[in-house]
């Protein structure tokens, strides 16, 4: 039977977290992403409140999974932020699997999926599970939320582009090319996904929306699972 994070001793957060300008700089460093300045905007909003969702954990997890993890960029500053937890990721595409392993440091563990499968974890394994961007292109997004949220025992960060989202930045100069944690922001395949569809399917996988934070073009949310205590 799996201990619920809450009845484990908490551990502060003593690692300084990955602030909005490290994110930029470091990817305005790699060749092969733009740096545009629209894609500079994106990212400190973006970073802001992901980080501000980390903090809000105030203990550090020992188990961290990203669904949808692409090349690792996002696993990768999540690594750095928490030194000695476990960090996996799983995606579909054995290409990009290979790319984010060449990329990546050994300690990040990454593992390819199907679209239709299940997690290979058991229930709640992960304190915490992430995800940017993978809702819109994974044909089975209520399916992957209630997996999500079977193999956290604490609860999920989930990001996904929004309609009034996309329909803003698209006008913008460079929107085009613009990058977002790795990955493009405006993708073949994409849907964007509202606010209200995502609580559903959170909340119809037994979490509780905490927070809600808006970095365009997406909508972030940080949920948590209901703690049994004993």
């Amino acid at each position: 039977m799996s201990t619920s994070v809450l009845d484990r001793p908490s551990t502060v957060i003593s690692q300084p977290l990955v602030t909005p300008l490290d994110c930029e700089e470091r990817r305005a460093s790699q060749p092969d992403v733009p740096a545009t300045w629209l894609s500079r905007m994106m990212l400190k909003s973006y970073m802001s409140s992901f980080n501000l969702f980390l903090s809000e954990l105030g203990w550090v997890p020992r188990r961290i999974l990203e669904v949808g993890s692409g090349d690792g960029t996002m696993l990768s500053y999540v690594a750095q932020t928490f030194m000695q937890s476990q960090v996996i990721g799983v995606e579909f595409d054995p290409e990009t699997i290979a790319e984010a392993k060449e990329k990546n440091c050994c300690r990040i563990e990454f593992v390819e999926i199907s679209p239709a499968e299940t997690l290979p974890f058991k229930d709640n394994y992960f304190d915490v599970v992430i995800s940017h961007g993978f809702l819109g292109r994974s044909g089975l997004p209520r399916h992957w939320v209630k997996e999500m949220s079977r193999v956290s025992a604490e609860g999920l960060i989930l990001s996904a582009p929004t309609p009034m989202g996309y329909k803003w930045v698209r006008r913008m100069p460079g929107a085009q090319d613009a990058k977002l944690i790795g990955k493009k922001v405006f993708q073949p395949g994409v849907e964007p996904v509202g606010l209200a569809q995502m609580k559903t399917w959170v909340e119809r996988s037994g979490l509780t929306v905490e927070s809600v934070a808006s970095p365009l073009p997406y909508t972030m949310i940080l949920a948590r699972k209901p703690q049994t205590k004993p």
